[in-house]
């Protein structure tokens, strides 16, 4: 807590005038014993608010208790049944002191008649739900059991371990339950809560490590050769391509010019030749 001056005249008890308490200060601290207050001012705004959120809750009260005065003077009954009940008594039998079951049933035709019938309904409803919902959470806490057991089993945690995470869960219900989070607890169930994610960003951050490792290997591999195979490598030289010989069958005429004079023509002819 920040240093706050403590000079006041109201508390006497201390010797030492300079280490004195304001007795608002240590009502406040007692009240809130965890909170901070920056300097004296945010510490007196805080005393104050609080004083009138106090007055405003005994206002309340007083206003309730007034109502339920009157209803008791107006039932002289139902104060007897609350005051047996106080000391102790059941309440069918402090009920049957004062009510005659019979009597007070409505008949038919009664102003009260279909109030009474529907809440009576109203109320077989819930007990049904209640015993329904008792039913089942006995029945999931069963299951409940059986899957807690194989969970640590699963994970090898240990007698302290279990006894740790139930402490940590219980924490957690009981702050949802008083309304109040903190910090810790919701970083634990973010975690949870982002689990699944979590571990798909990994894989795939993972495959995607994996590819450039092996396209780094590649790259030094070439490198390393020059970007040529390796010697060692096995990959042969390309044969040379063979000269495709002709079948013994084909024949060639060699090429002549037109031939325009019937002289050149028989020239032509004795001078021709045939290969095979």
């Amino acid at each position: 807590m920040a240093e706050i001056n403590t000079e006041n005249t109201e508390n006497t008890n201390t010797q030492n005038p300079a280490a004195r308490t304001p007795r608002w200060l240590e009502r406040l601290r007692k009240r809130y014993p965890d909170k901070d207050f920056a300097d004296e001012a945010a510490a007196k705004d805080e005393f104050y608010a609080d004083y009138d959120r106090t007055l405003g809750e005994y206002d309340a009260l007083k206003d309730e208790n007034v109502r339920i005065l009157e209803t008791l003077q107006e039932n002289p009954e139902f104060a007897e049944v609350f005051a047996s009940i106080r000391d102790g008594m059941p309440l069918r039998v402090a009920l049957a002191r004062v009510i005659d079951f019979d009597a007070a049933l409505p008949q038919e035709g009664d102003p009260d008649y279909e109030d009474f019938n529907r809440s009576r309904e109203e109320y077989k409803t819930r007990q049904r739900e209640m015993a329904e919902r008792r039913r089942r959470i006995a029945e999931n806490q069963e299951k409940s059991k059986v899957e807690i057991e194989d969970f640590f089993r699963s994970v090898g945690a240990d007698d302290e371990e279990q006894t740790g995470f139930a402490d940590f869960l219980q924490g957690i219900f009981d702050d949802v339950f008083d309304g109040k989070m903190g910090k810790a607890a919701l970083k634990k169930l973010w975690q949870a809560y982002k689990y699944e994610e979590d571990v798909e960003a990994s894989r795939q951050a993972g495959e995607v490590a994996g590819r450039n490792a092996k396209i780094e290997t590649r790259r030094e591999q070439a490198r390393t050769t020059d970007g040529l195979p390796d010697a060692g490598s096995g990959i042969a030289a390309p044969e040379p391509a063979r000269r495709k010989k002709m079948p013994r069958t084909a024949k060639f005429r060699t090429r002549q010019p037109p031939i325009t004079h019937p002289s050149e023509r028989e020239k032509s002819l004795k001078n021709h030749r045939y290969y095979g």
